[in-house]
């Protein structure tokens, strides 16, 4: 999950804004954990939405950045096997915001062994 966790905020970095502001957020229920990462850069067109975790998608907006255009889909690799899930929302002018759900252990579970 750090791996995760570092992907979204380094995305979140390199596509707002210089000076932006990164938001963190999380939360948990009984069955998951949910993460939201967001920024205040210029967001993306809903029909992109689901392009970004495909390895090496870079949009045409993104193309003079650096980077190899993986970090979204090994964000999205990590989360799928742990059996959970990744999206994104944006609207475009008012940033990113990437988020994902992974299932939590019952602490009932951890100490019986129960790992399903």
């Amino acid at each position: 999950m750090k791996r995760v966790l570092a992907n979204l905020i380094d995305n979140a970095c390199k596509y707002g804004p210089q000076n932006g502001t990164v938001r963190l957020k999380a939360s948990v229920d009984d069955r998951h954990a949910r993460v939201t990462v967001g920024d205040d850069g210029p967001g993306i067109e809903a029909g992109h939405l689901s392009l970004i975790f495909h390895r090496r998608t870079r949009l045409e907006q993104t193309a003079d950045l650096d980077g190899q255009g993986i970090g979204l889909s090994i964000a999205k690799e990590i989360v799928d096997r742990h059996g959970g899930a990744v999206w994104a929302e944006s609207e475009p002018g008012e940033g990113y915001r990437f988020c994902f759900t992974i299932p939590v252990l019952k602490r009932e579970a951890i100490r019986e062994g129960d790992a399903s």
